[in-house]
């Protein structure tokens, strides 16, 4: 299962504010936080996260063995 809580904290290290992640996607900073807080999105929105973050869509699924 994802952490999408994650987005907050690497947003916070990386100095990127989530309405400007919310800006890129084209969605509200309001959407933002509901992917968060549900921690649900399509994957599409996940990858385009990780690319605005420049980190892997892995590092969102802590679980998962490589």
């Amino acid at each position: 299962m994802a952490n999408l809580q994650l987005i907050k904290e690497i947003a916070d290290q990386k100095n990127i504010s989530l309405s400007a992640i919310a800006s890129e996607l084209g969605i509200t900073p309001q959407a933002l936080s509901k992917i968060i807080r549900n921690n649900s999105t399509k994957i599409e929105t996940l990858e385009k996260i990780a690319d605005i973050l420049k980190v892997s869509v892995k590092v969102f699924f802590p679980d998962v063995n490589e």
